[in-house]
């Protein structure tokens, strides 16, 4: 067998695994839960009966199921595939809290690997990699993150050795801060060239494996889902650029043995590479609000707008017990209280709140409905922080009809699904 048909059935095997690894740590996200409000990405989809929901749940773990376990040069591996990105691809719609990057990476990557000849298919997801790094390090490459999320994520890396970085001196934390998106960047140049690889290859090693500790349980202690998906992307990229000496036999083998044909007329030659572009170019309209932060690639990224919900003092004792002890004691001197919206998400899903402003002031809306809080609610909406300085505007909305006016400036649906139950929310 050809060694690129070989290289993409461990590959579709690897993300079959990946993906049920992760779904099994995020496992209520993908249910028709109640537990937390569900976001729509369209106002139809929210509409989609939870009999189909479960329907398409089952297609997509039984086609991760199908990639993993088809026999070596079975090709109907394919089906599953494409039956699991299409599947997930509409439980995306259902709730957009569900575009996590890892999903949205698998179903990508096992659509493409499905429907491109085998050779086409590991050249398009070498080069979707290198944008995933360089994509990710143009989203830290500011102001903001330097002073936040970069000294975090070093500070964690310290924290495996008993030691802090916090006493040290301004210049040297953001000189740590900046070492994250600089490493992605020489990892995403020097995977482009073959004679630079082996060395891109190493490198991204040791920096998954930092990032790895620093997010690790003597670390930041973040969920494990954060670790699957590091571990799988350090196999993913070491299965798709290997080492040196792979690549050699790889060429060798391809140069004697029978080419797999490829037609250029092919449509779904054509649907792959199509696709392929979009992936890598889409990101670069994520500064202008034109697309997604999690589809571009801004992981740990500090910059994205910030929305935070805070609820009167005298509403935090109607709330279930659990949802109260995500409550905070008032701030500002007045009579507010913020509610937590991120560690919610953590706690109910064991998954990051998706980042996007409408997503938040979904979910705004979804708590201030649900217990009818009238003007007792508050929204405080931050801006982009700016790039250079890190300044951020901000504005205040007050009340549910102020909210619900605030979800319709977006392109796409903001209002929450009407299924979510706070009692639910009490475990």
């Amino acid at each position: 067998m050809e060694e690129s048909l070989q290289k993409v059935d461990w590959l579709r095997r690897l993300l079959a695994l990946g993906g049920l690894a992760l779904f099994s740590v995020t496992w209520r996200l993908w249910m028709p839960q109640t537990v937390y409000p569900q976001i729509p990405l369209f106002a139809w989809a929210g509409r989609i009966p939870v009999p189909i929901e479960w329907t398409l749940l089952i297609v997509s773990i039984g086609g991760l199921l199908v990639m993993l376990f088809a026999p070596m040069g079975a090709l109907y591996w394919k089906y599953g595939a494409a039956s699991f990105a299409l599947s997930v691809s509409t439980l995306f719609l259902i709730d957009q809290h569900r575009i996590q990057p890892w999903a949205y990476q698998i179903a990508l990557f096992s659509l493409l690997a499905a429907i491109a000849p085998a050779r086409l298919a590991i050249t398009l997801l070498r080069w979707l990699t290198i944008s995933i790094y360089a994509h990710s390090a143009l989203s830290k490459l500011d102001y903001s993150f330097l002073d936040t999320h970069g000294q975090q994520l070093a500070n964690g890396i310290f924290q495996n050795f008993g030691q802090s970085i916090e006493p040290w001196p301004e210049s040297s934390r953001r000189f740590l801060a900046a070492m994250l998106p600089m490493g992605e960047l020489l990892v995403a140049v020097g995977l482009c060239w073959r004679r630079t690889q082996s060395v891109a290859l190493c490198f991204a090693i040791m920096m998954h494996v930092a990032l790895m500790l620093a997010v690790g349980p003597w670390g930041l202690n973040h969920k494990p889902g954060v670790l699957v998906w590091n571990a799988f992307f350090v196999t993913l990229i070491v299965l798709l650029f290997g080492t040196a000496r792979s690549r050699s036999r790889l060429l060798a083998a391809e140069s004697v043995a029978t080419p797999e044909p490829i037609k250029t007329t092919c449509p779904l030659v054509w649907l792959a590479t199509i696709m392929s572009f979009a992936a890598i170019s889409l990101p670069f309209l994520e500064p202008y609000g034109l697309f997604d932060h999690w589809p571009s690639w801004g992981l740990y990224a500090s910059r994205p707008e910030r929305v935070q919900l805070y609820v009167s003092k005298s509403e935090r004792n109607r709330m279930p017990p659990d949802l109260a002890s995500l409550i905070d004691d008032p701030q500002f001197g007045f009579d507010w209280c913020r509610l937590r919206i991120d560690d919610w998400s953590l706690r109910m899903l064991e998954a990051p709140a998706y980042p996007q402003e409408r997503f938040r002031l979904g979910v705004a809306l979804a708590v201030a409905e649900n217990f009818e809080l009238n003007d007792n609610v508050l929204v405080v909406i931050e801006s982009a922080a700016d790039r250079w300085t890190g300044e951020r505007s901000i504005r205040r909305v007050l009340g549910v009809q102020g909210i619900r006016a605030e979800t319709r400036r977006f392109r796409l649906n903001a209002e929450p699904r009407g299924r979510w139950n706070p009692r639910d929310s009490a475990r």
